[in-house]
């Protein structure tokens, strides 16, 4: 049998989602906006992004 469950969060969460989503939203139509690169290398943008955010980002602590 199937059972549905619903919860409030409250003002401040509902408040909070709300300007997420109107920020995703308006990014997005911002990019469907925007044009074609025309010489666009999938490998090297993801290169990029990962060289970039491999050097932010803090060392792991691994323990065995």
């Amino acid at each position: 049998m199937v059972k549905n469950t619903s919860i409030l969060l409250g003002d401040y969460f509902d408040t909070f989602i709300e300007t997420k989503k109107a920020e995703l939203v308006k990014e997005l139509k911002k990019g469907e906006r925007s044009e074609f690169v025309k010489d666009f290398n999938r490998d090297d943008v993801l290169k990029t992004l990962h060289q970039k955010h491999i050097s932010q980002s803090p060392p792991r602590n691994i323990l065995m």
